[in-house]
């Protein structure tokens, strides 16, 4: 019989293999595109050399049809995540693992951004989860105490090297007993804060009479390292001084 009565028999159905014109291989019909001599594998691993071979000029193809058609390009693109959603999840966590600085970097870029908005999301987050951050808390105490003891001490270092020698102790004693009875009064957890952090990446207060405030915990938590009355100021003065030494201006 004819080359072309038998792949005209087997493409109207009748189950007889076709052999692949580039591996040599007999393989059944659906294994083969429509009017195709070459089997998909041998498709695919021809389109994966080629690609390889002329990857800047596809990229910049791909690029220009983006760019030319996004509406399209959007809907191809929506259509074969839904029908990959594995395959795309896993494509994305081995871009990851493959780019965690360049990731670092975009994090770091968005949150400044965004500071805001990704300040709020977190606060929303938190309050969503309180419950369950605090059994995660309480059983990170329990298994390693060791961490809790770290902190501690770190703590009591900074406050030993952030109290000036002429700072007298009980001058501090009155805020630490003010946050307790504030606590018993209100029912809301209250404990003194340092009005300018003692750790932060811009300034570093003083543990001192005059840097002390009662405040409630929460209150405290929102602030992290990173809020004081002046810091608007200090970080733009920060901030222009830091392109100044980019640009070679400084």
């Amino acid at each position: 019989m004819p080359q072309d009565a038998v792949d005209l028999f087997m493409f109207a159905g009748f189950g007889i293999d076709k052999t692949c014109t580039k591996c040599k291989m007999p393989k059944p019909p659906d294994s083969f595109n429509k009017s195709q001599y070459c089997c998909r594998e041998c498709q695919r691993a021809k389109y994966a050399a080629f690609y390889a071979a002329n990857k800047d000029r596809e990229k910049a193809r791909a690029a220009n049809h983006r760019a030319k058609y996004p509406e399209q390009h959007k809907i191809t693109t929506a259509a074969w995540r839904a029908a990959n959603k594995e395959r795309h999840a896993e494509m994305q966590r081995r871009w990851r693992e493959q780019n965690k600085e360049r990731m670092r970097h975009y994090r770091a870029a968005q949150y400044e951004e965004n500071r805001a908005r990704e300040n709020a999301l977190a606060r929303q987050w938190k309050a969503l989860h309180r419950e369950e951050l605090a059994l995660k808390a309480a059983e990170r105490q329990r298994d390693h105490p060791e961490l809790k003891r770290h902190y501690q001490n770190l703590r009591r270092a900074r406050q030993m090297r952030a109290t000036p020698a002429w700072t007298d102790p009980k001058t501090l004693l009155p805020f630490y007993q003010d946050a307790v009875a504030k606590t018993k009064e209100t029912g809301i957890e209250h404990e003194v804060d340092h009005i300018v952090p003692l750790a932060s990446p811009w300034v570093c207060g003083l543990h001192c009479e005059a840097n002390l405030q009662v405040t409630p915990s929460a209150a405290n938590r929102r602030k992290n390292n990173c809020t004081w009355p002046d810091m608007f100021d200090v970080v733009a003065n920060l901030r222009k001084r830091r392109t100044r030494i980019e640009r070679g201006t400084a």
